[in-house]
């Protein structure tokens, strides 16, 4: 288990690097609150009952909300607040979580398509350093943007390896975020 541990570490340790320069650029945002859209979004995202729950998934909703977004938005929001109820840094740090496996699926794409480990690194510092990640790691009610993009990179990813189950994740990544 060690020996395997070792094998993981010394074989991607460029992309935890670039996971630890994450966590020095991105740990201010860790203690930010809840503020604009996201009271919006936790309410939006109270279930009581397995129906109010399934009523996430319902393209009308009584919130009078034009966007339809209930993986990323109505569930995360639900799972998240049931679990720790309100402490934001725990929905940053899920977040957070998930921006590195889509930094280490970019890694893994580019790794595909080029063969070439180099260049991998320095595309997934690229888009682990974007300015756009600021918003989307800062505002909790923005986590559809990681959260498609996750999807989106499995798809992605899923497909150059031609495996089977490609679909399921191109639905998730396009059939929740409509609008």
């Amino acid at each position: 288990m060690l020996y395997m541990l070792r094998r993981l570490i010394s074989r991607y340790r460029l992309i935890l690097l670039i996971f630890i320069v994450a966590i020095l650029l991105y740990h201010p945002l860790f203690s930010l609150f809840f503020f604009q859209d996201d009271f919006f979004h936790l309410k939006m995202a109270q279930a009581n009952t397995v129906s109010d729950f399934i009523n996430f998934f319902s393209f009308k909703n009584s919130y009078s909300y034009a966007f339809y977004r209930p993986l990323t938005t109505q569930v995360f929001l639900f799972m998240t607040k049931s679990i720790f109820g309100y402490q934001p840094f725990y929905y940053h740090l899920i977040a957070f979580i998930v921006f590195c496996a889509n930094i280490f699926l970019i890694y893994k794409i580019v790794l595909f398509i080029l063969k070439n480990n180099n260049f991998s690194v320095i595309v997934s510092l690229l888009y682990a350093l974007s300015s756009a990640n600021m918003t989307t790691l800062s505002y909790i009610s923005a986590f559809e943007e990681i959260g498609m993009a996750f999807f989106f990179f499995l798809t992605i990813l899923f497909y150059l390896q031609k495996r089977n189950c490609v679909w399921i994740f191109l639905v998730f990544g396009m059939g929740f975020r409509l609008a």
